[in-house]
């Protein structure tokens, strides 16, 4: 068992298989970089219209589809 002051708010996920990251929540937006599988992120909204808005440890900020991340 883990105590909850134990754990934090900050929500990530991770890269199933190799994803696109891209600028705006849509499959024709510019490409801001490709993601190899197990990459973890921190979510920055929740999911809306298949889309989750993350950013990775780099700082590099854009939206990768669900259906690619696990944790959700």
């Amino acid at each position: 068992m883990v105590e909850s002051k134990s754990l934090g708010n900050k929500r990530t996920v991770l890269i199933r298989s190799a994803a696109d990251l891209r600028q705006s929540a849509d499959a024709a937006a510019n490409l801001l970089g490709r993601l190899d599988k197990d990459v973890v992120l921190d979510v920055l909204e929740s999911p809306a219209n298949g889309w989750v808005k993350v950013k990775h440890r780099d700082g590099l900020t854009g939206y990768v589809q669900s259906t690619a991340v696990w944790g959700l």
